[in-house]
Protein backbone atom coordinates (compact mmCIF):
# COMPACT_ATOMS: atom_id res chain seq x y z
CA UNK A 1 0.00 0.00 0.00
CA UNK A 2 1.42 3.33 -0.80
CA UNK A 3 0.18 4.87 2.53
CA UNK A 4 2.27 2.25 4.17
CA UNK A 5 5.47 3.21 1.74
CA UNK A 6 5.22 6.57 2.61
CA UNK A 7 4.81 6.57 6.56
CA UNK A 8 8.11 4.18 6.27
CA UNK A 9 9.85 6.22 4.36
CA UNK A 10 9.03 9.09 6.89
CA UNK A 11 10.41 6.73 9.42
CA UNK A 12 13.62 5.90 7.66
CA UNK A 13 14.27 9.85 6.81
CA UNK A 14 14.03 10.74 10.72
CA UNK A 15 16.70 7.81 10.93
CA UNK A 16 19.13 9.09 8.32
CA UNK A 17 18.94 13.09 9.75
CA UNK A 18 19.63 11.53 13.36
CA UNK A 19 22.90 9.73 11.53
CA UNK A 20 24.11 13.74 10.43
CA UNK A 21 27.14 15.12 11.67
CA UNK A 22 26.63 18.66 11.72
CA UNK A 23 29.62 19.72 13.25
CA UNK A 24 28.29 22.42 15.53
CA UNK A 25 26.42 23.96 12.95
CA UNK A 26 23.64 25.78 14.22
CA UNK A 27 21.85 26.87 10.93
CA UNK A 28 21.90 22.95 9.70
CA UNK A 29 20.44 21.65 13.09
CA UNK A 30 17.90 24.02 12.75
CA UNK A 31 16.86 22.92 9.72
CA UNK A 32 17.28 19.17 10.21
CA UNK A 33 15.03 19.56 13.35
CA UNK A 34 12.34 20.80 11.27
CA UNK A 35 12.92 18.45 8.96
CA UNK A 36 12.45 15.61 11.69
CA UNK A 37 9.50 17.67 12.86
CA UNK A 38 7.68 17.49 9.59
CA UNK A 39 8.34 13.65 9.39
CA UNK A 40 6.74 13.24 12.33
CA UNK A 41 4.11 14.97 11.52
CA UNK A 42 3.56 13.23 8.42
CA UNK A 43 3.80 10.01 10.38
CA UNK A 44 1.22 10.77 12.77
CA UNK A 45 -1.46 12.01 9.60
CA UNK A 46 -0.92 8.74 7.86
CA UNK A 47 -0.76 6.37 11.08
CA UNK A 48 -4.72 6.47 11.29
CA UNK A 49 -5.37 6.18 7.87
CA UNK A 50 -3.57 2.90 7.78
CA UNK A 51 -4.87 1.84 11.05
CA UNK A 52 -8.43 2.21 9.32
CA UNK A 53 -7.60 0.58 5.69
CA UNK A 54 -6.48 -2.25 7.35
CA UNK A 55 -9.19 -2.83 9.96
CA UNK A 56 -11.81 -2.37 7.55
CA UNK A 57 -10.48 -4.48 4.88
CA UNK A 58 -12.33 -7.81 6.72
CA UNK A 59 -15.72 -5.75 6.45
CA UNK A 60 -17.85 -5.21 3.68
CA UNK A 61 -15.53 -4.48 0.96
CA UNK A 62 -16.03 -6.39 -2.24
CA UNK A 63 -12.70 -4.87 -3.39
CA UNK A 64 -9.40 -5.20 -1.88
CA UNK A 65 -8.16 -1.36 0.01
CA UNK A 66 -5.09 -1.89 -1.86
CA UNK A 67 -7.01 -1.36 -5.02
CA UNK A 68 -8.30 1.80 -4.10
CA UNK A 69 -4.63 3.16 -2.85
CA UNK A 70 -3.00 2.40 -6.34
Amino acid sequence: MKIKIARREAKESVHFLDLMLLYGDDQLEKERAEIIDEAGQIRKILSPFLINLTKNQDKDSPVPCSLYLE
